[in-house]
């Protein structure tokens, strides 16, 4: 792979829009999102000078990534936040305008959530959690568990127990869409994987879109309840070491 600091231009990303109606870099580091994103820059959406976005554009490409219809993440950003966003437009969300909404919750990652807009520290203390398997060293469910208890625990912006449940589904979610698959059927992010999505926001290397959906609502269900479990054994355990080993 590429330079790490490499621009989105040279990982063969377009820029985010042309003309004085699209969207400035500036206002694309207030999404909190890391699929939404994604889908700016890969221009599936084309949000406007302001942050506002067909609505029919966001449901093409969570379609697009094998996202089932009425799912988690849909009902997050599409539901809960577009009802809590101050500003409404018909057909459409503001995909720049969820400050105080569900999505901007405590016991976060802080990669995008915070007033830089991305944090390289946060993404590296994220990314410290891999764990080797057979000389790579990958981010895995375990890994994810233990990172998420460790943003709770030495919250960034303020603890939250509603917000720390976000995340485990956020993060189990993206596991789950893009996440590679090793021969145990269990997926993991390769730490080039997680550079992809949270700091050039594209899709990565080794994903291809499925056929159909990938996550249904039951899916991600199952995925968080998992994690949720996988958290709380953790906790009883008193932890799991940063850069450990599966093998």
């Amino acid at each position: 792979m590429s330079e790490v600091n490499a621009s989105p231009e040279e990982h063969g990303v377009q820029s985010i829009g042309d003309g004085d109606g699209a969207m400035s870099e500036t206002l694309f580091k207030r999404i909190l999102c890391p699929n939404i994103r994604v889908g700016v820059r890969m221009r599936f959406l084309h949000p406007d000078s302001e942050g506002w976005v067909a609505r029919r554009e966001l449901c093409e490409f969570f379609r697009y990534i094998g996202l089932a219809p009425n799912g988690v993440l849909e009902h997050l950003l599409l539901g809960a936040g577009y009802r809590a966003q101050p500003h409404k437009k018909r057909g459409r969300i503001n995909i720049v305008d969820y400050a105080g909404t569900r999505l901007d919750h405590g016991s976060s990652t802080c990669i995008l959530n915070n007033p830089a807009g991305f944090s390289a520290t946060q993404l590296e203390l994220f990314k410290s959690f891999a764990i080797n398997t057979n000389g790579q060293r990958r981010i895995t469910r375990a890994s994810i568990a233990a990172a998420a208890n460790h943003f709770h625990s030495n919250a960034n912006k303020f603890p939250s127990s509603r917000g720390s449940h976000i995340l485990s589904f956020e993060l189990s979610g993206l596991l789950h869409l893009y996440g590679q698959t090793d021969n145990n059927g269990e997926r993991y992010f390769t730490l080039d994987d997680v550079d992809c999505l949270w700091k050039h926001s594209r899709f990565p290397d080794s994903w291809t879109p499925p056929a159909g959906v990938s996550l249904s609502f039951w899916q991600a269900l199952k995925n968080f309840m998992a994690l949720t479990l996988l958290r709380r054994q953790l906790r009883s355990s008193g932890g799991c070491p940063r850069g450990g080993s599966s093998r």
